[in-house]
């Protein structure tokens, strides 16, 4: 499959947006994945599957971003929250593990912020 059937190209004038950032910072940190991986599993991997796994990737950070957001709009929200995140991360249980005591270690931190500037002031 040809990379330019999944990657667009974008007129060279023109400055890069916030997507070909994005989707060059995937494509580069698969790259990256995959050459380590090479080594460790003394494996070649090829460009098409890397291709494909950065467009994977890609599409799937597109559908979570849209779910985050009906989440958010669901809420009555203009900004999304932890809790829509770990509602988009639910199906999966491991990564819904990981975001919960994420969530926990930030509230208890920002808690714990809290007590100290409470405790600092007169």
């Amino acid at each position: 499959m040809d990379d330019s059937a999944i990657f667009s190209v974008t007129n060279e004038s023109l400055p890069p947006t916030l997507e070909d950032k994005l989707r060059a910072s995937i494509w580069y940190t698969v790259g990256k994945i995959c050459e380590e991986e090479e080594d460790t599993l003394n494996a070649t991997i090829t460009q098409q599957f890397r291709t494909m796994l950065a467009e994977l990737i890609y599409r799937h950070a597109e559908t979570m971003a849209s779910d985050i957001e009906a989440f958010a709009k669901h809420g009555r929200r203009s900004t999304a929250n932890a809790e829509d995140i770990k509602l988009c991360a639910r199906r999966n249980d491991s990564i819904f593990d990981i975001m919960s005591e994420a969530v926990s270690t930030s509230n208890a931190v920002a808690s714990y912020k809290e007590k100290m500037d409470r405790a600092r002031k007169p």
